[in-house]
């Protein structure tokens, strides 16, 4: 019944071999068929459309930049030497300046900021970025406003609040202890000697054991954290960037493009 059925055109006729062959062709020639090529005329009009397309992106992302609000940005640089006795340049860097990164983003030191801001903490802390100034003890601190002013103000207010909450973090009442038992231990050494004690010779051990610990703690202390460099205005705005919105604009652009193209051209040669 297949063979009958397939040897039976659609008018109703038994087909002829004939007919059978000339169909084998055509569907062969139909399937090796090289697809169309675009005219030249098409081609100049996909490019010129193009070209349009990367324009307009251009020009959007240029005039964005104007639109958009701007910011400006106030740095300063702080200097935090860090302890000598640490074994290893890794380790002072990486327990040390790393540790007063995190403090000078931490909410002890931004929160007295942003009340005077009137900021939430977390907003505030987006405008606040800091570094380490290529592999050295330099921490910049860089913060950004609607405004010069307010971008400097911002910079100072962020400065002392740390270097307040880091005074505050290191007296911790180790050297007024030293300072207290090194004045005892000196008075009783003063009475032993008058009276020719025997213990005269411990207390003066003793005595040159404190000293040792108070310069010491006093050395530690100097090797904080330091303003290295007042708060400065950055000259320029920090966003947007003309030139960088005008190239995001512009690759924008280009993605759309080559998407248009793409698909007229596929239409077009599948015809």
């Amino acid at each position: 019944m297949t063979d009958l059925h397939d040897s039976v055109s659609k008018n109703g006729r038994p087909s002829s071999p004939a007919d059978t062959w000339g169909a084998a062709a055509w569907g062969a020639g139909n399937a090796d068929r090289a697809p169309v090529p675009l005219p030249r005329r098409l081609v100049g009009r996909l490019v010129a459309i193009a070209v349009a397309i990367v324009l307009a992106g251009t020009g959007i992302g240029l005039a964005s930049a104007f639109v958009l609000p701007a910011q400006y940005a106030a740095r300063a640089e702080i200097l935090y030497e860090v302890s000598a006795e640490k074994p290893s340049k890794f380790l002072r860097q990486d327990r040390g300046l790393t540790t007063q990164l995190v403090t000078l983003r931490s909410r002890q030191v931004l929160e007295p900021v942003a009340v005077g801001e009137h900021l939430r903490v977390e907003d505030l802390s987006e405008l606040v970025s800091v570094s380490v100034l290529d592999d050295s003890e330099v921490i910049q601190v860089e913060a950004r406003g609607n405004s010069r002013e307010t971008a400097l103000r911002r910079s100072k207010a962020v400065i002392d609040s740390y270097l307040l909450a880091a005074q505050r973090n290191s007296d911790s009442g180790a050297g007024e202890y030293l300072r207290d038992q090194l004045g005892a231990v000196q008075h009783e050494l003063a009475a032993a000697r008058a009276g020719q004690s025997t213990t005269a010779a411990a207390l003066a051990d003793r005595e040159q054991q404190l000293l040792a610990e108070v310069d010491k703690f006093n050395a530690e202390q100097s090797a904080g954290p330091r303003l290295l460099t007042q708060p400065y205005q950055v000259d320029d705005q920090v966003s947007p960037r003309p030139w960088f919105t005008a190239v995001t604009g512009a690759l924008a652009g280009l993605l759309v493009a080559a998407g248009v193209v793409a698909v007229v051209a596929r239409r077009w040669t599948s015809r």
